[in-house]
């Protein structure tokens, strides 16, 4: 998982160069990125949103990324407007305007000035869940990337959002898109939202669309197969939502079906990787 989020951010962030070349970049702390996922799985728990495990996942996380010498900005949430949700025809969820307890956390590395990268990634969970694969895992990797980055700035800014308020129809993310289109934070170039990243088969890309194409995914595949053994060498588009057999149980949500995402970039002008 480390090293195809590494991938993927070098793509999308450093190079930004027609064709991504060369050996994948070297792998994240993975002890740092256990000891990340059991705190918040097993020290914390199930972090429902507005709960006191998901204020104590929150202050967790806002204290790693300070302990590491990032800049963290901390947004209420507070009442979003969530869209219906309409998956084949039929209304998973109506419109309504929810109310989330929690804050997303934003930390920025680079230069100030240009469109940004996003890496997104969710800290609350549903009510019985302590959220492993969704979306502990993913907050773990995201904290250890930001931990790279503030070793070896980018060329090019980089955002990392933890967001909250994911299980009541993606609050966070719709928090982060308007404080994008505020002006609040930078332009978004490339997001890249990580959920379900502790799941073994292939890494399937959602809503890709222009920006990722087949020597994009060749060469995340090569990262996906070194030097994890365990690590699928296969890179799937999905086009779609899909029933995900990970999404269910002490691990997982409820086995639903994967929801469409927001994604905080949308409007943007196509990044690096469509040229």
């Amino acid at each position: 998982v480390g090293e195809v989020l590494a991938a993927a951010a070098v793509v999308a962030a450093l190079g930004c160069r027609p064709t991504p070349t060369g050996p994948p970049p070297p792998d994240l702390d993975r002890a740092r990125v256990l000891a990340h996922l059991t705190e918040l799985t097993v020290a914390i728990g199930p972090r429902p949103d507005g709960s006191e495990p998901a204020l104590r996942a929150a202050q967790y996380i806002d204290a790693q990324l300070r302990a590491m010498g990032a800049e963290v900005g901390r947004f209420p949430i507070g009442t979003v407007p969530r869209p219906a949700i309409v998956v084949g025809g039929t209304t998973v969820l109506p419109f309504q305007l929810t109310t989330s307890g929690n804050d997303d956390l934003v930390a920025r590395f680079g230069p100030a000035a240009g469109p940004a990268l996003l890496v997104m990634a969710h800290y609350d969970t549903v009510d019985v869940s302590p959220g492993a694969n969704d979306d502990a895992a993913a907050v773990a990797v995201s904290l250890e990337l930001a931990r790279a980055l503030t070793v070896a700035p980018p060329p090019r800014p980089v955002v990392i959002a933890f967001t909250g308020g994911e299980e009541l129809g993606l609050l966070g993310a719709r928090r982060l898109a308007a404080l994008v289109a505020a002006g609040d934070l930078p332009t978004i170039d490339v997001a890249i939202a990580l959920d379900l990243v502790g799941s073994d088969g292939p890494l399937v890309i959602n809503g890709a669309g222009d920006l990722v194409r087949e020597p994009e995914l060749r060469w995340l595949a090569a990262a996906a197969r070194s030097p994890a053994p365990a690590a699928s060498a296969r890179v799937r588009r999905a086009s779609g939502p899909r029933r995900d057999p990970s999404h269910r149980g002490a691990s997982g949500t409820r086995g639903r079906p994967a929801r469409p995402r927001d994604r905080a970039g949308r409007g943007a002008r196509r990044g690096c990787l469509a040229r």
